[in-house]
């Protein structure tokens, strides 16, 4: 009997914050104020087998989403970039937190309370 063989290969689209769509990358990273502020190039592992550097500009507010391109898994794909700031929650003593708090001070003025909601953007924008 004569017929059609399909073959089906299964292969994982998101794993680790990284997904996978038609060979663009898309990945959500958590990068240090101080690596932030510096604007140094990363360079961001994936599934340990890509490397892909990135220049952080401090300009851009946390949940920016670059866009790098050639950086997608296929040759003529992106990669896109969610870069959120990763403040220190544990262990931060007083007087670093009053130091930075002060430092912060100079730079904006008094610590806002009051805020307004703003658009989130989506990962595909």
């Amino acid at each position: 009997m004569l017929g059609n063989l399909y073959i089906v290969v299964d292969y994982a689209s998101s794993q680790d914050g990284v997904s996978l769509r038609y060979g663009n990358l898309y990945l959500t990273i958590k990068v240090p104020f101080d690596t932030v502020l510096s604007e140094k190039e990363i360079t961001i592992n994936i599934f340990d087998s890509k490397m892909i550097k990135l220049k952080l500009d401090m300009n851009r507010k946390s949940g920016y989403q670059y866009k790098i391109e050639d950086g997608g898994l296929e040759k003529g794909k992106n990669a896109f970039v969610k870069v959120f700031l990763d403040s220190p929650r544990n262990n931060i003593k007083k007087t670093h937190k009053d130091k930075l708090v002060k430092l912060m001070g100079e730079i904006y003025g008094d610590p806002a309370t009051t805020f307004q909601p703003e658009p989130i953007a989506s990962i595909d924008t």
